[in-house]
């Protein structure tokens, strides 16, 4: 019976090394903070959120630095077929900032492919807590933040190329 029992905490020890293993994804080049707490679930009103302001909010560091040192080429890489030499998309990312510095009314639209779809989810969720909010006459104020994130992967002769950026909308289009 011992014996049982103690293959049972072994095979149990294992199971949680390997999802700690496969759960753990280091990160390279720009440090930020990393958390969902900076993602609220509570809606905005969207009347209560500039469209307009006279600093938008921005993200505190190089946002396409942190798109490229982050995103998981892996995934694609997966789901390209021999024959496939490119893969292309664009993701519109549109979410409100409150002046708490929390992200919320979150929407994702153009996305073409759902790895990327979930892929630029992840990398917003990931960055979250890296934004400063929205300034209007000295106060910080709930804005709309809106932007497209434009990626690109290509394999020629067996070299792997990445391109990945983004451009802001300022003033957003008008909220959905």
């Amino acid at each position: 019976m011992n014996f049982v029992g103690n293959q049972g905490t072994i095979m149990l020890r294992n199971i949680i090394l390997i999802v700690l293993f496969f759960s753990y994804k280091p990160v390279y080049g720009q440090s930020f903070v990393q958390s969902d707490s900076c993602i609220t679930d509570t809606l905005i009103n969207p009347e209560f959120a500039f469209t307009r302001t006279d600093h938008t909010p921005l993200y505190k560091g190089n946002f396409k630095r942190f798109l490229t040192d982050n995103i998981d080429i892996g995934l694609f890489l997966r789901d390209l077929q021999s024959k496939d030499t490119v893969f292309t998309d664009t993701a519109r990312v549109k979410f409100i900032m409150s002046k708490n510095s929390k992200m919320s009314n979150f929407s994702i639209s153009k996305v073409h492919d759902h790895i990327f779809g979930t892929e630029v989810i992840r990398l917003i969720r990931l960055a979250s807590c890296n934004w400063q909010p929205a300034n209007q006459g000295g106060r910080f104020v709930n804005s709309w933040v809106q932007f497209d994130i434009y990626f690109s992967l290509t394999s020629n002769s067996g070299e792997i190329k990445m391109n990945i950026d983004y451009k802001n909308y300022d003033p957003p289009e008008e909220p959905m």
